[in-house]
């Protein structure tokens, strides 16, 4: 039988018992895999005769270990903790280091041992009082490897007050700065200051998240990858979390540790991205995954805002928006008339109400520059808005069709000749296209074809057409319909 036991068995069956029972257990005890209620019964009773005590195991209840060590285990001096990582992290553990400790080790199953441990590295900024005992070992006994990487990184990793932060690289003394034309992350010293500014959250242990303030999004990395030079991208779904290594003793230096590693392979940093060496002092180099080496591109400075300036930048935002918001529709549209269709969707669409109607309102007639795949959407659903259009070559000729009610200027570039005569056709379906340029690298068909299908658009005013064969060129700058060919 076990100590525990016999205590439990035999202790209050009568005081002669309970002499042998004390003299039998003496002053060590292992209540390591007791179930807490058996534990508490014992230490209630027994506590303050032990000076070395272990617990721990699958039972284990961090809250009731707490309890009985302050009040029954006064005289404890060594404390063995079992530590189980099935149901707790090994970093819970942690809780039971305290500043009058003497001595901290680590034993794994195998009995290396880890003594001497750093104390000060492993303490909590909410530090237990009332423990009493000078010695504490944990017996890590299970997935062992793991759980000592993940001890070492713990205390590598500094604390960090919440709140907001600028980020600034070393080595450029540049800001990370996400891009509002995708969600990738660069470094920048121009621009607006709250686009640079992040809320650091604690999550867990030494976790924290850094979510950036204008957009509410979380700072990871793309689709977690592992990959060398995966880049940091903004993201409203994500745990992503960050661990910070302090640079030597410098306090104001760290490096960033993304802690989707497994701790005993976590070899890659946050870094900006220095090739050729220099790129990561420029304006828009990318903030990525990398392998560690400790260059000024790895290290970053931590600076912090006051909360108040983000007060009064949204104060003064909100104060401007009620004055603009006072202009008349009539003066948006003639601001519209200088900005292309996918800027205007771009800074207006997600505004108010009032601006999503103005946007959507048949009386706005939209000029799109390019078709990217940032206009795509914008095309497909305002083709009866659009009066002015530039395409590439990545365009798909039933796109144009009948929709285009109020298109008049149409360029495309970059077209084949097979496309050619079928885009022409599908032009006929446009009632308002006054104006028509076509850019071709080559010709393979007879150009008298093309001008006789061009002849059928009856109203068109204007038609150009440009072909970039062996340096050869033909355009046509004015053209009558009701001229005919001689």
């Amino acid at each position: 039988m076990r100590k525990s036991d016999i205590i439990y068995a035999f202790y209050e069956l009568d005081e002669r018992f309970a002499t042998l029972v004390q003299f039998f257990v003496g002053d060590s005890l292992s209540l390591a895999n007791v179930s807490p209620p058996v534990s508490i019964y014992i230490l209630s009773k027994l506590g303050s005769q032990f000076r070395r005590l272990a617990i721990g195991g699958q039972s284990f209840n961090f809250s009731i270990a707490r309890d009985c060590l302050i009040k029954y285990c006064g005289n404890v001096e060594m404390l063995d903790i079992f530590c189980t990582t099935t149901c707790h992290d090994i970093r819970d553990y942690l809780q039971f280091v305290h500043w009058n400790l003497e001595s901290f080790s680590i034993v794994d199953k195998q009995r290396q041992l880890y003594p001497n441990v750093a104390i000060q590295l492993y303490l909590q900024s909410q530090i237990q009082v009332g423990f009493g005992y000078h010695r504490l070992t944990l017996h890590v006994i299970d997935y062992e490897a793991d759980n000592i990487a993940l001890l070492d990184w713990h205390q590598r990793s500094a604390e960090i007050t919440e709140g907001l932060y600028e980020i600034e690289n070393v080595f450029g003394h540049k800001f990370i700065i996400p891009q509002q034309q995708n969600s990738g992350v660069y470094v920048d010293d121009i621009g607006p200051p709250e686009k640079r500014i992040f809320r650091l959250e604690h999550i867990r242990y030494r976790e924290y998240r850094l979510r950036h303030c204008q957009s509410n999004t979380i700072l990871c990395i793309y689709q977690e990858s592992l990959n060398n030079e995966a880049p940091l991208v903004l993201n409203a779904n994500t745990n992503q979390t960050l661990t910070f290594e302090s640079v030597g003793n410098n306090n104001s230096e760290y490096y960033i540790w993304p802690t989707h590693q497994r701790p005993t392979t976590r070899r890659k940093v946050l870094d900006v991205y220095n090739d050729p060496y220099g790129r990561a002092g420029q304006n828009g180099a990318q903030v990525q995954l990398y392998s560690f080496h400790g260059g000024p591109n790895q290290r970053f400075h931590l600076r912090t805002v006051d909360e108040n300036i983000l007060v009064l930048t949204h104060q003064v935002r909100k104060k401007t928006k009620s004055i603009i918001e006072d202009f008349s529709n009539e003066l948006f549209y003639e601001i519209f008339n200088y900005l292309d269709g996918y800027q205007i969707h771009h800074i207006f669409s997600n505004i108010n109400y009032r601006f999503q109607q103005l946007i959507n309102s048949s009386s706005l007639r939209l000029k799109i520059k390019y078709c990217s795949n940032n206009s795509n959407e914008i095309l497909r659903f305002n083709k009866e808005q659009i009066y002015s259009l530039s395409l590439n070559e990545s365009f798909s000729i039933d796109f144009i069709d009948s929709l285009f009610i109020y298109l008049e200027s149409l360029r495309i570039s970059s077209i084949n000749s097979n496309e050619l005569l079928l885009l022409i056709s599908n032009l006929q379906s446009l009632p308002c296209l006054k104006s028509l340029t076509i850019e071709m690298l080559q010709c393979s068909i007879d150009y008298s074809q093309i001008y006789y299908e061009i002849f059928s658009l009856k109203m068109l005013k204007y038609f150009k057409l440009s072909i970039d064969d062996y340096s050869t060129s033909l355009q046509m700058s004015s053209f009558n319909p009701n001229k005919q060919m001689s």
